[in-house]
């Protein structure tokens, strides 16, 4: 589950923008991926994403080219690849 940052909430979690992962799925190809609910997703192969839309999109686009796909978070402050 995911939803888009409300400015102040961008703020809080030290980010412009970015979509909030709000629980994950036991199992699931992001709990794999190690995503963790309260990181911030906001770039998926190098392009910025304000909405889950947008997440979607990206991964389906990116996933045509490779089965592998980066994304950038930021997790405590701190912006991980």
């Amino acid at each position: 589950e995911a939803e888009s940052l409300s400015e102040q909430l961008a703020g809080f979690f030290g980010v412009k923008q970015g979509v909030l992962v709000r629980a994950v799925s036991a199992g699931s190809v992001a709990e794999e991926s190690g995503l963790k609910a309260g990181d911030v997703i906001t770039k998926v192969a190098a392009s910025e994403v304000k909405s889950p839309r947008e997440i979607t999109s990206q991964l389906r686009d990116a996933r045509s080219k490779s089965n592998i796909v980066a994304l950038t978070i930021t997790r405590d402050r701190k912006e991980q690849a």
